[in-house]
């Protein structure tokens, strides 16, 4: 059976934006901490263009970064991402600032909190979820190849 290559294009363009999604988060949350930035700049605009930024060179130079676009790597992100922005806010903030950050950046000052979270919440767990479908998709195809 052979696969299409656009079809691994897509994915690979998917894990980079997920990949992408949290190193930006992490960043734009540090940048948000600077009072100076925050009162001059638009730190939502600021997450969203290093967002495509790093999704960019994830998709573009993907091979450099392998071990980060699979499961393993992409769930040491989470994970150091996830905490890094926890020590940098605290658990009262961790659920106010992205929001706000994604908010400020879209522009849409009466979207609340809870919808954006939830939004954040899907997008992750969603994606992880992808993430270790294709993984294990992956791993099965390589053991029916073998298996013939």
């Amino acid at each position: 059976m052979k696969f299409i290559k656009p079809h691994w294009k897509i994915i690979l363009i998917l894990k980079a934006l997920y990949n992408a999604f949290l190193v930006a988060m992490l960043v734009s949350t540090a940048l948000f901490r600077m009072t100076w930035l925050e009162m001059r700049g638009n730190v939502g605009w600021i997450f969203f263009a290093l967002w495509g930024i790093f999704a960019f060179i994830l998709a573009k130079w993907g091979h450099f970064f392998k071990q980060w676009l699979h499961v393993k790597g992409t769930t040491v992100n989470l994970l150091a991402c996830g905490l890094g922005i926890f020590f940098l806010l605290g658990e009262a903030r961790v659920y106010s600032v992205p929001a706000a950050i994604i908010r400020e950046g879209l522009r849409l000052p009466r979207l609340p909190f809870s919808q954006i979270n939830a939004i954040i919440a899907g997008f992750l767990i969603l994606g992880w979820l992808f993430l270790l479908g294709v993984e294990f998709g992956i791993e099965r195809r390589k053991c029916d190849v073998h298996l013939l």
